[in-house]
C-alpha cells in the first residue's frame, strides 16, 4: 500500500495452486489498501470486471484487485497488460492466479512477464509448517502433530482444505481448542 501511495504502478501477482490461500491474501491486501485510504476496486474475472479495470487503469490513486485472473480470456489479459504498459502513472493491478502444472492457464504469462510485474508464489506448507499452523489455531503439540501429519498426507500441504477440515472437526466437537 505504501508502495502505491508513493506513485508506483504495474502489477502484483499472487500465484499458487488451488487451496493455497491466494484469495485470502488478496482479501487481506484489499482490506489493508482500504484501511490506508487508497481507492480500491475488487473486480470479478469476467468481461464486465475487465472493462471496469480498463476504465480505472488511468487513475494513479487506485488499486485494482482481481481474484483468479487466469479465468479470463487471453485477449482480456492482453488488454490489461497493454493498459499497464501504456500508462506509467496508472493504477496498480493486484491479482491472483493458479500456477501448478496441471491447471495453469496459458494466459497468466501475458501479465506476469511484464517488466512491472512483481510475483509472489504460494507453495504448499511443509509438514512442520502445517503442524505449527495447527498449534497457532489452538491445538496442543501432540494433537497438532497427529492431525498435522494426517492433514499433510491427505491434502498435500494445502492450507485451505486443512483449515476447513480442522474447523469441521471443531464444529463437530471432535476437537477442542485449548484456551
Amino acid at each position: 500500500s505504501k508502495h502505491k501511495s508513493e506513485g508506483s504502478r504495474g502489477s502484483f501477482a499472487v500465484l499458487g495452486p488451488s487451496g493455497s490461500g491466494r484469495t485470502s491474501i488478496l482479501a487481506r491486501l484489499l482490506q489493508t489498501s482500504e484501511k490506508v485510504g487508497l481507492k480500491s476496486l475488487s473486480l470479478k474475472p469476467d468481461r464486465a470486471g475487465i472493462d471496469a479495470a480498463l476504465k480505472a487503469m488511468g487513475n494513479s490513486d487506485t488499486v485494482i484487485f482481481i481474484d483468479d485472473l487466469d479465468k479470463c480470456t487471453r485477449d482480456e489479459i492482453k488488454q490489461l497488460a497493454s493498459a499497464l504498459e501504456k500508462d506509467p502513472d496508472g493504477a496498480l493491478l493486484v491479482f491472483s492466479g493458479r500456477n501448478s502444472e496441471e491447471d495453469i492457464s496459458a494466459n497468466s504469462d501475458v501479465i506476469t512477464s511484464a517488466p512491472t510485474a512483481c510475483i509472489g508464489t504460494l507453495n504448499p506448507l511443509t509438514r512442520t509448517e502445517l503442524i505449527a499452523t495447527l498449534k497457532q489455531q489452538g491445538m496442543t503439540s501432540g494433537t497438532a502433530a497427529l492431525i498435522g501429519r494426517r492433514f499433510h498426507a491427505e491434502f498435500s500441504g494445502l492450507p485451505k482444505p486443512s483449515m476447513e477440515q480442522l474447523h469441521a472437526l471443531i464444529d463437530a466437537e471432535w476437537l477442542i481448542r485449548r484456551e
